[in-house]
């Protein structure tokens, strides 16, 4: 999935930016942080399901231990984005992870935790509308 989500940059500007999940990520991710992403996902989700804004996930989060998983996921599919071939994310190192995070608000990721994890997860809204009358609610 692709999708572009507008930051806050360290300079007070904003930047749309582009992310994309694909099969890849998860080892990507895995390739820079030696953790699974999955396990830190569940993690920030069960750390979450009481947070009622932006701003309590971002807490739940940075509490739960995750703060650093969030931004790294983020990085590592916005270079899937960016990436023209496959040689494109050679350098997927923790060095370039921090250089491109100095771009960014401090807390930019953990309140773009939400849709950062839906890109990745898929789970997005749709508006495809079923083409057989038979696959449509019945109202009753």
């Amino acid at each position: 999935m692709y999708k572009e989500l507008e930051l806050n940059l360290a300079d007070g500007t904003s930047e749309k930016v582009a992310f994309k999940a694909t099969g890849t990520t998860a080892y990507r991710f895995k390739q820079l942080t030696h953790k699974d992403l999955m396990t830190c996902i569940i993690n920030m989700m069960d750390a979450t399901k009481d947070a009622e804004d932006d701003t309590q996930v971002a807490i739940a989060i940075a509490s739960s231990g995750n703060l650093d998983s969030i931004s790294q996921l983020a990085y590592v599919m916005h270079r899937q984005a960016e990436a023209k071939s496959i040689s494109d994310l050679d350098d997927l190192t923790f060095e370039n992870y921090l250089d491109w995070m100095d771009l960014f608000d401090s807390m930019e990721f953990l309140y773009k935790a939400v849709q950062l994890i839906n890109i990745y997860m898929n789970n997005t809204e749709t508006t495809v509308e079923p083409k057989k009358e038979d696959a449509q609610p019945k109202e009753e």
